[in-house]
């Protein structure tokens, strides 16, 4: 286990460090714009299974995916409609959670639920940066579950210890308000969990699509 400081850009031995623990189906510790996540390759049912044992979850709850781009979206995602696009285009990067059609080609195993996908981009430099250096990820709040999300990496270390290969220690993220999460996935527009974007915003950019 590491502890990786960054107040502003990984060096490329970091990067590197982190890729190959991914390869090898092992969990690191990202910050994000709400809380400290935990992350895997959302390609290996091995490392999604590894990354829910120590959220202490089952496969009925998949986690996010997040990405750096909303390209990256659009390739993850069996369709994107102008309401989807709109709430990218607008709340992207940011606090935001959206719950669309996954697209089976891209050959993840997030769970037992496969027909749909909950996928956001963050609003974190760092968390963008080894996006764009890794490609999406599974990323879950970094705790156990029933406990608070880590809003600190000496937090997620507690929970977490040697179970997780690498954490990136960025200092204090915002939290503990999570994400707003929004079903967009059929004809009607559902909010899941009010957080971080108030439903009135949501609501006027879906008012115009």
């Amino acid at each position: 286990m590491t502890r990786m400081y960054c107040s502003g850009s990984l060096n490329k031995a970091d990067l590197a460090c982190l890729r190959e623990a991914l390869q090898d189906e092992r969990a690191i510790v990202i910050p994000t714009d709400t809380v400290y996540g935990v992350a895997a390759t959302p390609y290996s049912t091995k490392a999604v299974n590894n990354l829910l044992c120590l959220k202490g979850r089952g496969r009925h709850m998949p986690p996010p995916v997040l990405v750096p781009s909303i390209e990256q979206a659009q390739a993850v995602c069996a369709q994107v409609d102008n309401r989807a696009r709109a709430l990218m285009t607008r709340l992207w990067p940011g606090a935001l959670t959206l719950i669309l059609k996954a697209n089976t080609d891209t050959h993840f195993d997030l769970g037992d639920k496969t027909d749909t996908i909950a996928i956001r981009m963050p609003d974190h430099p760092v968390a963008l940066e080894i996006l764009r250096n890794t490609g999406p990820l599974a990323v879950t709040s970094a705790n156990l579950t029933g406990q608070p999300p880590a809003t600190t990496c000496q937090q997620a270390i507690a929970y977490f210890g040697e179970g997780v290969a690498h954490y990136v220690d960025s200092g204090d993220t915002p939290g503990p308000v999570p994400s707003t999460i929004v079903d967009i996935s059929g004809a009607e527009v559902s909010i899941l969990r009010k957080g971080a974007i108030g439903s009135a915003t949501i609501e006027e950019i879906l008012a115009m699509n």
